[in-house]
């Protein structure tokens, strides 16, 4: 035990066979510790509530000098002595509403997503965001949202979702051992988790869609239509529901093949959840790629647009395709693309399908108890997992068209800007 000076700490060499220690003799339980590296450190000795000795880390030398080293370690040692942590994260330290925010909108890689949490954000009041994330109660929730509620209910719904999803994030930060244990916003509980929705202002799509309206449209769609637009309909109706983005945007490039199963390999800048996703094929839907590749092959898109090559189709113009079907085919309902999906769900049901398996193929947000249930999973088993679901929305089809074959299948009409290409080779049906 000695009395540190600068030119006896400079002069300590480091040992080969481990660290030591040098104890100051002004400030009990002080020492420098010097690494076999060479690396020089300020440690203070204290012992815990059940009277184990550790060793607290103040700081390297030299950037934390002697006078602050001895400074810093009395304060700690007064701390220890009124039954405080050390090592407790001080609560000046922890994150405010806003820098909680911040990381979760920097976690959000897709546009559209980003562009929602903005417009979400602007209903949090400035007070609210100079709250400590780990300080705020439901009173303060109740106090943000229910000003939204007397204006638009609906916008209130999606203002807690957002909040209450930035709060779980926060909580999964803290939890998560595989994340950087530098990052942490002092959040252990969520308080918007007994918040309820306003039911009331949730209404659910007044369109359903029957399969007599997926098959009237799939045989009438292509009357009035080109080539293309009507051949991304009837590839969108063959997808068992999958999102329109996730059929209408494919590439050509993106049909691989996956233990011999014709697949969409959807990147993760095109998904909702932010990873690559497997999509298997169905056996129309390939049916309808043999079709449009003697169009549109030369191109990147596998429904572009006429304007341009590499920019597929609008979700307007799938709308406006079949609002001028509907008019003269009343059989086709309120047919829409984007009314497909709830049809899907409702029929895969009723074939048997397990719930599981259906949300799996649209991508639905599962998660176990272990939280990772959608992350790991082996690529070959989960596309032979979906393909069940597939096959089984090919019979649900094939029934549906059979019964309205009665109706003749109009002639296509080939618009002169869509002629077909000189390559005629052909996707590959299972």
């Amino acid at each position: 035990m000695m009395a540190f000076t600068v030119k006896m700490i400079n002069g300590l060499e480091p040992k080969s066979s481990g660290p030591y220690r040098i104890s100051d003799e002004l400030v009990p339980g002080l020492n420098i510790q010097i690494s076999p590296g060479g690396n020089k450190a300020w440690t203070l000795r204290y012992r815990d509530e059940r009277g184990k000795r550790k060793y607290l880390k103040l700081g390297q030398w030299p950037a934390l000098g002697i006078a602050a080293a001895r400074d810093k370690a009395r304060e700690k040692k007064t701390g220890i002595a009124n039954g405080e942590n050390p090592r407790a994260r001080p609560k000046a330290d922890a994150s405010t509403v806003k820098q909680l925010i911040d990381a979760y909108m920097a976690s959000k890689t897709e546009a559209k997503s980003y562009k929602l949490m903005k417009s979400y954000r602007k209903k949090v009041p400035a007070w609210f965001e100079k709250k400590l994330a780990c300080d705020v109660t439901i009173d303060d929730c109740h106090e943000v949202l229910r000003p939204i509620a007397k204006a638009t209910p609906t916008m209130a719904n999606r203002v807690l979702t957002y909040l209450r999803t930035i709060w779980n994030f926060g909580i999964d930060v803290e939890y998560d051992l595989t994340r950087d244990r530098d990052l942490s916003f002092g959040v252990k509980d969520n308080p918007l988790r007994n918040i309820k929705p306003i039911s009331a202002a949730e209404r659910p799509a007044e369109v359903r869609l029957t399969m007599e309206n997926l098959a009237a449209a799939w045989t009438h769609i292509p009357e009035y239509n080109s080539p293309v637009t009507w051949l991304a309909i009837r590839f969108h109706i063959a997808m068992y529901g999958r999102r329109v983005k996730d059929t209408l945007y494919t590439r050509w490039e993106e049909i691989i093949d996956v233990d011999g199963i014709t697949c969409i390999s959807l990147p993760e800048g095109r998904t909702k959840s932010g990873k690559p996703q497997i999509i298997p094929l169905t056996r129309h839907a390939l049916e309808v790629l043999d079709e449009v590749h003697d169009y549109t092959s030369h191109q990147e898109c596998v429904f572009p647009q006429r304007t341009g090559t590499k920019t597929p189709l609008s979700l307007i113009a799938l709308g406006a395709a079949a609002r001028k079907v509907r008019e003269d085919h009343p059989e086709m309902g309120d047919f829409s693309p984007r009314y497909c999906r709830a049809c899907a769900v409702t029929e895969l049901g009723n074939y048997g399908i397990d719930r599981h398996l259906i949300d799996l193929a649209h991508q639905r947000h599962i998660k176990t108890v272990s939280g990772i249930g959608t992350k790991a999973y082996d690529r070959a088993h989960r596309v032979r997992e979906l393909k069940v679901v597939a096959d089984a929305w090919d019979e649900i089809l094939c029934d549906a068209l059979r019964g309205y074959s009665d109706r003749a299948i109009p002639a296509v009409n080939n618009h002169e800007d869509w002629a077909p290409t000189q390559n005629k080779d052909t996707i590959r049906v299972q």
